[in-house]
C-alpha cells in the first residue's frame, strides 16, 4: 500500500475481509497512516475477526476499529459499540474529520448504495471514494468476446477468459 493520507475504512459482512487485510497491514507495519476502520454486522454472532478487531481496537496504534449492530436492539445487552446502520451522527462521531480522509467502501451494493447516498447528502468529495463490490456485477459474454482477453489461472488450475479489468469475484463466479 503507498503512502497516503489518513483514511476510513467502512465494510459490511464478507465485505470487510478485505478491509481487514489492509488494516493488518497498517498494524503489522506500524503505519503512520491515521485509520478508522467502521465494520458493520446484524448482530454479535456475526462479527468475524472479532479478536483481532479487538486487539487492534485496544493497541493504541494509528488504527481506530469500531462496530456497528444493526439488528440487536436489545438495552439490556451489554454493547459498548455503535448501534444501527452507518447515518451521518455515527460518522461524525467517529471520524470528525471526514473530509480530509479517503474512504475505501466494501461490501454488497445495497450498502454501498447507502453509504455512498450519505456521502453525498454530507457533501463528502467523491472523488476519494474507492468501493469494491461482492456481488450483482454481471459480465457479458458479447462485451468479454468484443475486448482483449488475458488468462487467470486459480490455485485450482481451473483457467478462465477475462479481460485485464475485470475483478477477481467476476473470474470466481465464471468458473463456478
Amino acid at each position: 500500500m503507498r503512502r497516503c493520507a489518513n483514511s476510513t475504512f467502512r465494510g459490511v459482512g464478507s465485505g470487510i475481509t478485505p478491509l481487514m487485510s489492509m488494516s493488518r497491514w497498517l498494524f503489522d507495519t506500524a503505519s503512520s497512516v491515521d485509520t478508522k476502520v467502521l465494520f458493520s454486522f446484524r448482530n454479535r454472532e456475526d462479527v468475524i475477526y472479532r479478536k483481532e478487531i479487538e486487539m487492534i481496537a485496544e493497541s493504541g496504534k494509528t488504527i481506530g476499529i469500531a462496530v456497528t449492530l444493526t439488528g440487536e436492539q436489545d438495552s439490556s445487552v451489554n454493547w459498548n459499540g455503535f448501534s444501527g446502520r452507518i447515518d451521518s451522527t455515527m460518522l461524525g462521531s467517529f471520524a470528525k474529520d471526514l473530509d480530509d480522509r479517503v474512504v475505501f467502501l466494501c461490501g454488497p451494493e445495497a450498502f454501498m448504495d447507502d453509504v455512498k447516498s450519505l456521502l453525498k447528502t454530507l457533501n463528502y468529495p467523491m472523488q476519494r471514494l474507492h468501493c469494491e463490490s461482492f456481488g450483482n456485477v454481471q459480465s457479458s459474454p458479447k462485451a468479454l468476446s468484443q475486448t482483449q482477453s488475458c488468462e487467470s489461472k486459480i490455485k485450482t488450475n481451473e483457467t478462465a477468459q477475462t479481460t485485464k479489468e475485470e475483478a477477481l469475484h467476476t473470474v470466481f463466479r465464471q468458473i463456478g
